[in-house]
């Protein structure tokens, strides 16, 4: 049987309520079998959390965590890396907008040319969730 390797995605939320919707359309547009996902509410305001508790109990692969005070995204990270499974890490952060199997185009070039980091392209979603042309 073919192992994939793990990708943990990292989404860090800070005051960003418009772009919600496109961050769980960016994690379900991927086909990779061999995901987890932690989004890390450090919002000083409202429960950013909510609109992905439905998609949570939908699929066991997405960990929802709030800071009780907001940290600096170094002192998440850090604090993430006890959590994270994958062998490698993506970040998914609003308001960009991830294209259909992004994750597996990334990791099949990344085992490809052997390598521990790589960069694709992304696109960029209005506050109406659609497709920014650049």
């Amino acid at each position: 049987m073919l192992e994939y390797k793990k990708v943990s995605v990292v989404t860090i939320l800070e005051d960003q309520a418009d772009f919600l919707e496109t961050l769980i359309k960016s994690f379900a547009y991927q086909n990779y079998a061999n995901m987890e996902w932690f989004i890390v509410d450090n919002s000083t305001k409202e429960d950013l959390l909510e609109p992905f508790k439905a998609y949570a109990q939908k699929d066991p692969r997405v960990h929802l965590l709030k800071n009780s005070t907001p940290l600096k995204k170094l002192e998440i990270y850090k604090k993430l890396l006890v959590f994270l499974q994958g062998d490698y890490i993506a970040f998914l952060e609003p308001p960009c907008l991830w294209v259909k199997d992004k994750i597996s185009r990334q990791v099949g070039f990344s085992l490809r040319y052997n390598t521990d980091l790589s960069h694709t392209s992304y696109a960029f979603a209005d506050r109406q969730n659609n497709l920014i042309a650049l």
